[in-house]
């Protein structure tokens, strides 16, 4: 196994199984964690989502992600532009 699948399945792990892990913490946050991570080693600084703008749920994820986010809705629709910190 090469160290760089080594390092994507320990921070695969670590995601999904941090020390964050509580009840609480749902799909869509475990999700957004490692999206956000195999984005990251990819390069870009960021990527966009679209999300049902009464889907308080998801929004509160992306809220919480600590990713500086711009927005603008659409018929119904939220377009976010998510942009990585640091």
């Amino acid at each position: 196994m090469s160290s760089v699948r080594r390092d994507h399945d320990f921070q695969r792990s670590r995601c999904l199984h941090g020390p964050r892990r509580s009840p609480e913490r749902g799909i869509g946050t475990e999700l957004l964690c490692y999206l956000t991570y195999l984005a990251k080693r990819q390069g870009p600084l960021g990527f966009t989502a679209a999300v049902i703008s009464d889907n308080e749920p998801m929004l509160h994820v992306f809220e919480k992600s600590g990713a500086d986010i711009e927005s603008a809705i659409d018929t119904g629709v939220l377009e976010l532009r998510i942009t990585f910190r640091g």
